[in-house]
């Protein structure tokens, strides 16, 4: 049903609207993954699995000199998840995006509706693509030019997981409020963004009672290019409030990373990255009234944190925190990109255990962490993609994991096909 509602949309918006320029696109993108041990370590009597999952979008843009829409339709979909025969509702296609952008001038732009929020490096705002799910927000966003150079976005959401007709709490697992200033300045040798973001939680009890947590994440983002072949990152944040637990949050993010590119084929990557984290006594809740462990509420962790996706996938609170040194090297030939990186993982807190008669202090070396990429790109809208991570853990992560024996590594594959086919129209003048 949804599927004829958006073909007519569509199709009215071509017939009534006075649109320049539209444009379909759409996107499939099947991937076949191998998961021995991805995003939860296996203990070694247990095996692992592999399936098929695959993403399709169908998208419709059209733009004009006042305004400018997007609709985008997505449906996500495990091989085999139904029979064949009767409908299910796992397989339902919901809107991914759907904005309109107006704009007021030259320089000030208002964009209303679903949309992707992705800034700088997607740290802390990204739209999580690696999720064949992909994530996205509702709210208002208002984009100006200032004479000075300086590129400003505010942004604000207000979620409801209903319409009400009194006040209730927020029961999905999301923000219920979200405002947040992105400042951007750039030039030949470098840019540098500011972010502040306030983001409300709610924390209710009551049924009939809205209760809010806000927490402040503030910070910025540089880049800046020493020459042609060599730049540097550098993103510092920091976040206070209360969490969700009403504990006092005080909590940072620092990350340093160089990229080095002799020339047009090869280049090298080395970072290290601290996010702070609270103490651990494995098997006692942390009471402390203060919460140390930072949260990249919105970020792509993937990209960051290593494929094998341990840390920051879901499980920000209460975190033991992280120090993450890395290096890559990647290769580029023709119309192949491949890369290898190597990641060594510490925690940022201690790890403690009460053995019986004694405390036992762990080793803070969590384990390290091999990545391999591949893609291949026929053209601009065809591509493959490969990829194969392996885990050496150490007996500090099985014991927070609570496993006693694993296999020496954990280990994760993958194979994905994108294709985003695109067609451009001009509507004519006669």
């Amino acid at each position: 049903m949804i599927g004829r509602y958006l073909l007519l949309i569509i199709l009215l918006s071509i017939s009534q609207l006075s649109f320049s320029q539209f444009e379909f696109s759409g996107e499939i993108r099947p991937r076949m993954e191998l998961r021995n041990g991805y995003r939860t370590p296996l203990d070694i009597d247990k095996d692992g699995t592999s399936f098929i999952s695959q993403r399709n979008r169908l998208n419709f843009y059209s733009s004009s000199k006042k305004y400018s829409l997007m609709l985008r339709a997505q449906n996500f979909l495990v091989w085999g998840g139904n029979d064949g025969i009767t409908e299910s509702s796992n397989e339902e296609i919901s809107f991914h995006e759907a904005w309109i952008e107006f704009n007021i001038n030259r320089k000030i732009k208002l964009k209303i509706g679903r949309q992707e929020l992705v800034y700088d490096d997607s740290r802390i705002l990204g739209n999580l693509d690696w999720s064949q799910k992909a994530s996205s927000h509702d709210l208002f966003l208002l984009k100006m030019k200032l004479k000075s150079g300086i590129e400003c976005h505010l942004g604000g959401a207000l979620n409801s997981d209903s319409e009400n007709d009194s006040e209730k709490p927020y029961k999905l697992d999301r923000y219920k409020y979200l405002q947040y200033l992105w400042l951007h300045k750039k030039d030949m040798k470098y840019y540098i963004s500011l972010l502040f973001m306030n983001t409300g939680f709610s924390t209710s009890d009551n049924p009939n009672m809205e209760k809010i947590n806000y927490s402040q994440t503030f910070g910025f983002h540089s880049h800046y290019f020493v020459n042609n072949d060599f730049f540097v990152n550098l993103s510092a944040y920091s976040q206070i409030g209360k969490d969700v637990k009403n504990h006092s949050i005080e909590s940072y993010l620092l990350s340093l990373e160089a990229r080095y590119k002799p020339n047009r084929n090869l280049g090298f990557k080395l970072g290290a990255q601290m996010i702070t984290g609270n103490d651990s006594i494995i098997g006692v809740e942390n009471t402390k009234s203060t919460n140390k462990a930072f949260n990249p509420y919105f970020g792509s962790n993937h990209e960051f944190y290593g494929h094998m996706d341990y840390f920051f996938n879901k499980n920000h609170y209460n975190s033991l925190g992280l120090y993450d040194y890395y290096i890559a090297v990647n290769f580029k030939r023709q119309k192949l990109n491949s890369e290898l990186e190597i990641h060594f993982f510490h925690s940022f807190g201690k790890i403690k255990s009460y053995e019986g008669l004694y405390w036992a202090n762990y080793n803070r070396e969590l384990g390290y962490e091999l990545d391999l990429s591949l893609k291949y790109n026929f053209n601009l809208k065809y591509s493959l993609n490969f990829g194969a991570s392996w885990f050496f853990e150490t007996t500090s992560f099985r014991k927070l994991k609570n496993i006693d024996f694993m296999d020496s590594y954990q280990s994760y594959y993958y194979v994905m096909l994108s294709l985003t086919p695109q067609f451009s129209f001009r509507k004519s003048n006669y």
